[in-house]
């Protein structure tokens, strides 16, 4: 192997797969005034209503901004400078930490404006405090994809497939009387996906290889191939919330049953019984969240029940809450679920594919409960069962009331397409160095 003429082909090698992938960050200003996404009844994000609609648009930052907001991509987002006060001189000028003397989290009816920002956020981030920053990920018209978040001091979020910006606003539900800003610096990489450069470095690696009689070199040039294949997190379209009738391309639920309805996305095994039977979305009036009875549903959810009017009661003992989803064409490995629970009475076991899963806050049911969970592991190729079991203490109303979602990685179909050209390359050095080369006679 001659080691001066692979060297530089190995040179090539790298810049090819590196060089089309460089950090970069941007500054950009949050206004006190600006809520972290719009929202119109009826319209627009209308299942994430939030205090007065009176805010203005939010920060948003793209592609066109300087920076890659593109599915997959880890964004990490820095406060830098700036104080807000929610109205001066009776609310405090804070940094983008908020109000730590204000926490909002899933109040329903903060100081009378309704539920803030932090109310569609899950329960594992908090505390969320007024006038802290916040953001989501949305498609080009604002629509919400994945779930908002906190940023507070910092935060890294991956950029979910269907997303084309990152929003960014204050938590609050009364924008008009606000004063300040924060100043906010967001970070990442940038990966042309697909640039022209990193095409013609995937073909040059095919193509080197071609010409190299190196074995050493095709090894290498396979290696980096199969691992140069980049995943993009993807919603998981068929995990359903409980009511949910269907969901949009970006996992988000957008019809509801009707109450009496029958949810197809799940059934329900009652206390000693080898019968499976259905579930309805149940009248909320008999159910109950944070020790008081319930006038409606969670934005992302309905509550149900083994019967549509819980006024009769159901039995005690454990009622298994069943549904399915498939991940057929994700990597499972990369899957990963989170929400929050209402129960009536509590939840005992969030169970994966006949898994234990302990990524979620159970036990007996409190005034004030809502239970969050999150787990990353025990997801398998192709249909995965999922289940809750509610613990009904003793003949009395029962029911659940669960919001989530999900996420997992498929290849990108454009980075495949460039990685066949380099396979190309690759499997012709093959073919080319299994030939016996003739020479004429001296």
């Amino acid at each position: 192997m001659n080691i001066k003429r692979v060297a530089p082909t190995g040179f090539l090698l790298i810049v090819a797969v590196v060089a089309s992938v460089h950090a970069a960050s941007i500054d950009v200003t949050v206004n006190g005034l600006s809520g972290p996404w719009l929202w119109q009844t009826g319209g627009l994000n209308s299942s994430y209503a939030y205090g007065l609609n009176d805010q203005t648009p939010p920060t948003i930052i793209t592609s066109a901004s300087g920076i890659s907001v593109a599915p997959a991509q880890r964004l990490t987002i820095t406060y830098l400078s700036g104080t807000e006060s929610a109205a001066p001189p009776g609310w405090p000028f804070v940094t983008a930490q908020g109000d730590t003397n204000a926490v909002t989290n899933n109040n329903p009816d903060y100081l009378g404006v309704g539920p803030l920002p932090s109310f569609y956020m899950p329960v594992a981030d908090y505390p969320i405090y007024l006038s802290e920053l916040v953001g989501t990920f949305a498609d080009s018209s604002g629509d919400i994809v994945g779930l908002p978040f906190p940023v507070g001091l910092s935060a890294t979020a991956t950029v979910p497939s269907g997303a084309s910006q990152l929003q960014l606003g204050v938590n609050d539900g009364l924008y008009s009387d606000n004063i300040g800003s924060f100043d906010v610096q967001i970070s990442g990489s940038t990966v042309p996906e697909p640039s022209a450069f990193s095409l013609f470095g995937f073909v040059s690696i095919g193509l080197l290889a071609f010409s190299r009689k190196c074995r050493m070199f095709r090894v290498v040039g396979c290696t980096l191939i199969l691992s140069a294949a980049p995943l993009s997190a993807a919603p998981l379209t068929t995990l359903f919330g409980t009511g949910v009738a269907a969901n949009n391309a970006n996992g988000n639920p957008v019809a509801f049953l009707s109450i009496g309805g029958i949810d197809s996305h799940y059934t329900i095994l009652p206390p000693s019984s080898t019968t499976i039977e259905p579930a309805y979305a149940a009248q909320p009036n008999w159910l109950w969240i944070g020790g008081t009875l319930v006038n409606g549903s969670t934005p992302q959810s309905e509550w149900i029940a083994p019967q549509v009017n819980e006024e009769n009661n159901d039995p005690g003992g454990d009622f298994i809450y069943q549904t399915a989803f498939n991940l057929t064409g994700f990597d499972p490995s990369t899957a990963a679920i989170r929400g929050t629970a209402f129960v009536d009475n509590a939840l005992d076991d969030v169970v994966l594919n006949n898994s234990t899963q302990t990524g979620f806050l159970g036990g007996s049911f409190e005034p004030g409960d809502s239970i969050s969970f999150s787990f990353t592991g025990g997801f398998v190729p192709g249909i995965n069962i999922l289940d809750f079991t509610v613990n009904n203490s003793n003949p009395s109303p029962s029911g659940l009331n669960v919001a989530m979602t999900g996420t997992a990685s498929i290849p990108e179909p454009s980075s495949l397409s460039l990685l066949g050209f380099a396979s190309i390359g690759l499997l012709l050095s093959h073919r080319h160095s299994g030939r016996k080369r003739s020479f004429p006679a001296q």
